[in-house]
């Protein structure tokens, strides 16, 4: 749970998606936000930057940026729980030490790192060039670890 405000000035990959990845980090199951709308006023500028809103009154719901944000970070955190059920699956019957020691590296350092992304980097969750070339390498390494992820799956459906 984390109710920062000024929402559409936050990161969607450092602030949003990466609630769950820090969830994942922490050992937690659930994330959570202090609203995700605030009603159609929030479609302009809120009133004293209190700014919440993930969706937008519209015909049917509006998503935005941060709340697709917030879609793919539970995709992720399934991807990474798939892993560690298969993993755990594994390391029961005695097989694969393989598979094993790169899925524990992914859960354990790589997933990890991922979630620092909102823990250790605040300051950089506003935006501006800085930011921007900062998301660029850290969704280049989230996308790393999700084909990793995808290549063990798909390796141990094989055998």
């Amino acid at each position: 749970y984390d109710p920062s405000d000024d929402a559409k000035h936050l990161s969607p990959l450092a602030y949003y998606r990466g609630q769950a990845w820090m969830v994942w980090k922490y050992g937690h199951t659930g994330i959570g936000f202090w609203t995700y709308y605030q009603g159609p006023e929030f479609w302009f500028q809120p009133v004293q930057g209190n700014d919440y809103a993930m969706i937008y009154e519209g015909k049917g719901v509006v998503t935005s940026k941060r709340w697709e944000a917030v879609r793919d970070g539970v995709e992720d955190f399934a991807l990474l729980n798939a892993l560690k059920t298969a993993t755990d699956s594994i390391k029961k019957t005695g097989g694969n030490d393989e598979f094993v020691k790169e899925a524990r590296t992914i859960l354990e350092e790589r997933a990890s790192g991922i979630g620092d992304f909102i823990k250790n980097n605040k300051p950089e969750l506003r935006g501006g060039d800085y930011a921007r070339k900062l998301a660029d390498a850290r969704l280049k390494k989230l996308r790393e670890i999700r084909a990793d992820i995808a290549r063990l799956l798909n390796e141990l459906q094989q055998k």
